[in-house]
């Protein structure tokens, strides 16, 4: 069970901790949530909501999305990142063997292309949001949450009724959402272990067990080559916070640097000083006065 704990401030400002757990999805959960899922097809239909085909022809019609440009790229993404496979398994390079900080080139290489193949037709998908496939697929997935959110040490159903679910706006729910994304999508850390790049990453010391860069002293990088801290936040070599260009902050992210407009010293410049002989406007005799 994917465990969680949540904590409720009262409104006499005392605190309720609770800890919850996401339990297994059983053959009755699931034909329930696809009880759910159907009636909420059935009323996205009477209420006229686009399906998912309807959204693709008129994005096709409107010059927004192009299925063969897709189908193209998607293929030169494919094409692309089976040949740095090939290169980095032969660790060979125009008749040589290939340094490790080559090899480590072409793994990272791998990893933003697999990224950006992931990330074909991403930016369309906001013109899916209230397609009756997506407002169905919520209603299941919030059913789902609401059935299987549990009290972690009796079992029992958190939430007492699905519509005791569906009015709860407290950051259990929240956090339930997360944990239940967490327990059947997220949780796949393996699988990424075993992609090829990831694989020779790990093997080589360039990457941890979670899946994060390394710089060669075993210090957590960004894919940019920065340190970072467990929260990513940038870092130096101290360990202190710092923004992109180094300079030190703190947790908000202001600068640390002191405020010279709060200095109480006053400098001035010698040469328009008053000599007490002087008629007074009157400047010291300086080279600069002539």
């Amino acid at each position: 069970m994917e465990k969680f704990k949540v904590e409720i401030k009262n409104d006499d400002a005392t605190v309720t901790s609770y800890e919850l757990a996401i339990s297994k999805l059983t053959p009755k959960i699931k034909l329930e949530g696809d009880i759910h899922y159907n009636n909420a097809f059935s009323e996205a239909i009477v209420n006229k909501l686009f399906l998912r085909c309807q959204i693709n022809s008129m994005l096709e019609e409107r010059g927004v999305f192009d299925s063969k440009a897709v189908k193209v790229k998607t293929q030169k993404l494919r094409s692309e990142l089976r040949s740095l496979e090939v290169q980095l398994k032969s660790a060979r390079k125009e008749g040589r063997k290939m340094t490790k900080s080559e090899g480590r080139e072409i793994a990272l290489r791998m990893r933003e292309t697999r990224k950006e193949l992931m990330n074909i037709g991403g930016d369309i998908t906001r013109y899916y949001n209230n397609t009756v496939e997506s407002v169905s697929d919520n209603e299941r997935l919030n059913y789902f949450v609401y059935a299987l959110t549990v009290h972690a040490d009796t079992g029992k159903n958190y939430w007492k009724s699905y519509d005791e679910f569906k009015s709860d706006d407290s950051p259990v729910k929240s956090s339930a959402v997360d944990a239940f994304i967490k327990s059947f999508y997220g949780n796949d850390i393996d699988a990424e272990k075993d992609l090829s790049e990831n694989a020779w990453l790990i093997r080589h010391k360039f990457m941890d067990e979670k899946l994060r860069l390394l710089d060669e002293k075993g210090r957590v990088i960004n894919s940019n080559g920065h340190l970072i801290n467990d929260d990513e936040r940038l870092i130096n070599a101290d360990g202190q916070l710092v923004d992109e260009f180094d300079n030190l902050i703190d947790d908000n992210g202001n600068l640390l640097a002191a405020d010279g407009w709060e200095e109480t010293e006053v400098l001035i410049n010698p040469v328009y000083m008053e000599s007490s002989s002087s008629k007074p406007g009157e400047a010291v005799n300086s080279p600069l006065n002539g």
